[in-house]
């Protein structure tokens, strides 16, 4: 059983209890699980690392053509 499995139970739990900092204690788990199920950081990223080898195309600012937004078979809005 792993520690987010245990956090489950224990908040499954806390509505069991009766005590005058309840909602402090299921706050914490809440945090806990968050905490648990948050990515783990990774590798530090390295600017530069790939640059130059994604290379745009020289029309790539230009606009898209009717047809990429609209399919082949569009009727002509423009006419």
């Amino acid at each position: 059983m792993d520690n987010i499995d245990t956090l489950h139970q224990i908040y499954a739990l806390i509505d069991t209890l009766e005590f005058e900092y309840l909602e402090e204690v299921k706050w914490y788990v809440e945090e806990q699980i968050r905490t648990a199920l948050m990515p783990k950081p990774g590798k530090p990223r390295i600017l530069g690392l790939h640059a130059g080898l994604l290379i745009p195309s020289d029309d790539f600012d230009e606009p898209l053509p009717d047809e990429f937004w609209l399919g082949e078979d569009h009727d002509d809005v423009s006419a």
